[in-house]
């Protein structure tokens, strides 16, 4: 879980986490970091927001591919950005962004 703040702009905060596979965001994170989540093993992001936090360009650099972005019901077109084939977002990966609920 990240922590219960505004902005979550620690650069390079769980960079390199090899075994980071799944990380819950909280609705109070406005803003994403400089490779925040870069050359981990994520596979899970399960965010709170309604409203997708602002990316850095690099927040999400070097992630694995096809891994899944849990947002809240009905707001799969709130993270269209995150699923866009931008480099460095989700979607470049090929992840999913789906508002179905996470069980993991």
């Amino acid at each position: 879980l990240v922590p219960n703040v505004h902005t979550f702009d620690y650069n390079n905060r769980f960079a390199d986490c090899s075994k980071l596979r799944v990380i819950y965001i909280p609705k109070t994170i406005t803003s994403i970091g400089s490779n925040a989540f870069g050359n981990t093993a994520l596979k899970v992001v399960v965010m709170e927001a309604e409203t997708p936090p602002t990316l850095d360009m690099q927040a999400f650099r070097n992630i694995p591919r096809y891994g899944t972005v849990y947002v809240p019901q009905g707001c799969v077109g709130n993270y269209s950005a995150w699923g866009s084939n931008t480099a460095y977002r989700p979607g470049y990966y090929g992840w999913a962004i789906t508002d179905n609920e996470y069980t993991g």
